[in-house]
């Protein structure tokens, strides 16, 4: 199966890219016409897009940068001939808490959490009007080799460690391989649609520092997802039911 995956100079399209081989693009963007020629050369059966922009510490003179990373690049993929279109995105497109949000859940254009938030949703429409046979992953945070520093990162990595969110923030927390896995079974099962990648429950921060044991200076913002259904993942992978805890502390024993 001719595999094409992007953004893998890091993060989570790194071990996809290590995990199912083909074409890795990182699409830097001096370089992104050029890659997509090389994307379409390439003719891929199966387009698996996990490149993004995080959106964090912008200005107004950035937005049309995420707009042609986020939304743009996804359009341009999109119309590359294929058999099968695979799109990380992420729960952070759901309205704020309380939930609970299933894949079915009407996704409200005025609410979602912030710009970030705004770009997954409309890659998400391009993806769908676009590719007639996709799967959409509405991750929650990754923890694996790669992962990009999230607050758990840094609190196992950082001593001491201050952090501008609460200990009452709640996290999903799922891992790179059971991802990989699903990814796997979406492939060889031909599965389509919209899954939630989250654990069955959250963790705050401050158990999971608990956990960790470590000492962490936490702030005043509080970062909450409300409840995620992640019922419709647990019936093609059940590595999906364990909680975020048990996904921090099979997290600390690969690291060891």
């Amino acid at each position: 199966m001719r595999i094409l995956t992007t953004g893998v100079l890091s993060g989570f399209g790194k071990a996809v890219h290590e995990r199912f081989g083909g074409e890795g693009l990182a699409f830097t963007r001096p370089e992104r016409e050029r890659e997509l020629d090389r994307a379409r050369r390439f003719a891929p059966e199966v387009i698996i897009h996990c490149a993004a922009n995080p959106a964090r510490d912008m200005s107004a003179g950035d937005l049309l940068t995420v707009l042609e990373d986020n939304v743009l690049l996804t359009r341009d993929l999109t119309k590359i001939p294929h058999r099968k279109f695979i799109f990380l995105s992420s729960i952070d497109v759901y309205a704020v808490p309380p939930g609970p949000h299933r894949e079915d859940t009407p996704l409200d254009p005025r609410l979602p959490r912030n710009l970030y938030a705004t770009t997954k949703m409309l890659a998400e429409a391009a993806v769908r009007l676009q590719c007639s046979d996709h799967v959409i992953v509405r991750s929650s945070a990754m923890l694996g080799r790669h992962a990009r520093r999230n607050a758990l990162m840094r609190m196992l990595e950082e001593n001491p460690c201050r952090l501008t969110l609460s200990g009452e923030s709640s996290f999903y927390y799922v891992l790179y391989e059971d991802l990989l896995d699903f990814l796997a079974a979406a492939m060889d099962r031909g599965l389509r649609g919209t899954y939630n990648a989250a654990a069955a429950a959250p963790v705050t921060l401050a158990a999971a520092a608990e956990r960790l044991g470590k000492t962490v200076s936490f702030g005043d913002y509080r970062y909450g997802c409300g409840t995620i259904d992640n019922s419709r993942i647990v019936a093609e992978c059940p590595a999906f039911r364990k909680t975020s805890l048990d996904a921090v502390e099979e997290f600390l024993k690969q690291r060891v």
